[in-house]
């Protein structure tokens, strides 16, 4: 019986599991380059602009779940943990929390914006944006 149970949650498990695969964006002109560590820098205010030298303006999915992949995935963190940081961070004035706008008004600005970073879903993105880093 152990074994059965065991061999259904093996074929099942990525089922119950399966994360949808997201990108991080910015504008097509954009010729910044990109890692991991500075995603993740960008994405609790500790860099604020590209590796060219521009300022950067950061924009989140108001999407829970999509934060939430982001946040395990760039900030080894809950969102319950960024979101505390976040309130730490704008109560002492050092930072302000990137901006929330649906995915498809994440896409729209960075297309028409070169400042623009942001995170979507693979599925919203188009031609006219730059694919920086794909995850998970």
């Amino acid at each position: 019986m152990k074994k059965l149970l065991l061999i259904v949650c093996l074929i099942f498990s990525p089922l119950c599991f399966a994360q949808e695969k997201m990108v991080v964006i910015v504008n097509a002109n954009n010729e910044a380059s990109f890692d991991k560590v500075s995603i993740s820098r960008m994405y609790i205010g500790r860099i604020k602009s590209f590796t060219t030298g521009e300022k950067a303006i950061v924009l989140q999915p108001n999407s829970m779940a999509l934060q939430d992949q982001f946040n395990q995935y760039f900030l080894s963190r809950s969102s319950v943990q960024v979101k505390a940081y976040w309130s730490k961070m704008l109560f002492s004035g050092k930072a302000k929390p990137p901006r929330q706008l649906s995915s498809n008004e994440i896409v729209k600005q960075v297309e028409s914006n070169p400042f623009y970073i942001g995170y979507v879903s693979e599925k919203d993105i188009n031609d006219a944006v730059r694919v920086v880093f794909r995850f998970p």
